[in-house]
């Protein structure tokens, strides 16, 4: 199964009858083995007596049940387990920039428009007038100060190392340092941190913290914007377009090169504490609504790895449920949708600003059906290499209510016991397996070999 191209399929189909066929035709004819490893504490009762976590011998009740379990992804024992990469700069940056009010950060203006108010120096108040009347963007506020202020406008010549020519097309540095003229009125500054939020935000506690953060002195905003605003110009200097490249947006403010710009200071980098926690703060929600929305079953493709009958068989003293799936009905095809293998791999997902945008407002749960993203999904199918020889295949089930984690599915067709499994554990099978019908395994050591043999005990 080709994990791009079975993702690719059910993430894009339109309806439910579609997902269903997509579903069917995978499995149709298909002898296709599913196998879970289960755990089995024979010190407790199976169906009665708790063990001192709290917890019952949960597997054997499943069986006799028929149902599945959607775990939440928090209990998972790999703690890189559906979570994404954060500790790079560039995915804080890109969760911090889920914050902004995109509409005003990456609106393009129409390139006519601004020849229009450069083409000459004649009427400046009316073209001030006109552009002050534009709906807020960064574009706007740029030019409004490229209107306003005599050392920018037209690029008046100046007596120093980085004067603007008239007569010869500015150098990119020299139209970086344009830039940090005008990004250092204070008229400019004000206008961003007004507008720069998403409004979500703007009534909430996060708000004072990220305008907090932007008005700290040491706080190099024109560091963050010089590089995404990017101008273009004729051979005479005038201005043909500025537009703003949310990817270079770089709300970390990192080292720069070029002069008159001072280096990162500790006050910032207390800064990027809060903006630190402010990010971790919106990941926590996130995760929060991961954990009440979706539940997930692991299977594996083999049955004899011995490394998963000690970690999630209770050191080979529990069993593995044998399914198989070849005859799925048409109303268990729903169920499993996103049964896919796990995908292995060195680098960690990441979700970029856009997506995580989508779950800001975790309140509103009709917005959380389209999760199933192509990130969503690389988020929960994608784990370590170091995990590869697990063989993992697993569903994701998404959840209405966080109560609805039991899953019928009554496609049972073995049990294996494992190579340490009581007399009480097998006779326990023996019974269920005699009732409902079921092969029963045992595995054995090999005498010479490191792997496992399979002995019948009902065929």
């Amino acid at each position: 199964m080709d994990y791009d191209i079975e993702i690719s399929k059910v993430s894009n189909a339109k309806t439910s009858s579609e997902i269903k066929e997509i579903v069917l035709n995978r499995f149709k004819n298909n002898k296709y083995k599913l196998y879970q490893y289960c755990s089995f504490d024979d010190d407790y009762n199976p169906m009665s007596e708790e063990r001192p976590d709290g917890s019952f011998n949960y597997s054997y009740r499943n069986v006799l049940n028929k149902i599945i379990y959607a775990s939440k992804p928090s209990n998972f024992n790999d703690p890189f387990d559906c979570v994404m990469g954060l500790s790079t700069e560039s995915l804080l940056s890109d969760i911090l920039k889920s914050f902004l009010n995109l509409s005003y950060i990456n609106t393009p203006i129409n390139k006519s428009a601004v020849k229009s108010l450069f083409g000459d120096m004649k009427n400046r108040s009316a073209k001030l007038n006109e552009v002050q009347s534009w709906k807020p963007t960064i574009i706007r506020d740029l030019i409004i100060q490229m209107i306003k202020v005599d050392e920018i406008y037209f690029q008046v010549t100046r007596q120093d190392d980085f004067k603007y020519m008239k007569k010869k097309a500015m150098t990119e540095h020299q139209k970086k340092i344009m830039m940090y003229e005008i990004i250092s009125q204070k008229e400019f500054r004000d206008s961003f941190v007004m507008n720069f939020l998403d409004e979500k935000y703007q009534s909430e506690n996060t708000s004072a913290r990220l305008l907090n953060l932007f008005q700290n002195s040491d706080f190099l905003l024109d560091a963050v914007l010089i590089d995404p605003v990017q101008i273009s110009t004729d051979s005479q200097n005038n201005l043909n377009e500025v537009k703003v490249s949310l990817e270079k947006l770089n709300l970390l403010g990192n080292e720069h090169n070029y002069p008159t710009i001072d280096k990162d200071t500790n006050r910032l980098k207390d800064s990027l504490k809060i903006a630190y926690e402010i990010a971790s703060g919106a990941l926590k929600e996130f995760y929060d609504v991961i954990d009440k929305h979706f539940g997930i079953t692991c299977f594996s493709k083999k049955s004899d790895i011995p490394l998963m009958w000690s970690h999630y068989s209770n050191k080979h003293k529990g069993f593995v449920i044998e399914y198989v799936i070849s005859n799925l009905s048409n109303e268990d095809a729903e169920k499993i949708p996103f049964l896919m293998q796990v995908k292995y791999d060195s680098k960690r997902p990441k979700l970029n600003p856009i997506e995580l945008q989508k779950f800001k407002d975790g309140s509103n749960e009709s917005n959380l059906t389209p999760l199933f993203t192509k990130t969503m999904i690389d988020l929960m199918y994608v784990k370590s290499k170091d995990w590869s020889y697990e063989k993992e295949v697993r569903n994701i089930f998404y959840l209405n209510k966080d109560d609805e984690r039991k899953i019928s599915f009554n496609y049972i067709k073995s049990i294996i016991l494992g190579v340490n499994a009581s007399d009480k554990l097998t006779q326990l099978m023996i019974d269920v397996c005699t009732k409902e019908k079921l092969r029963l395994f045992k595995y054995e050591m090999h005498k010479d070999d490191y792997k496992l043999d399979l002995v019948k005990i009902i065929d």
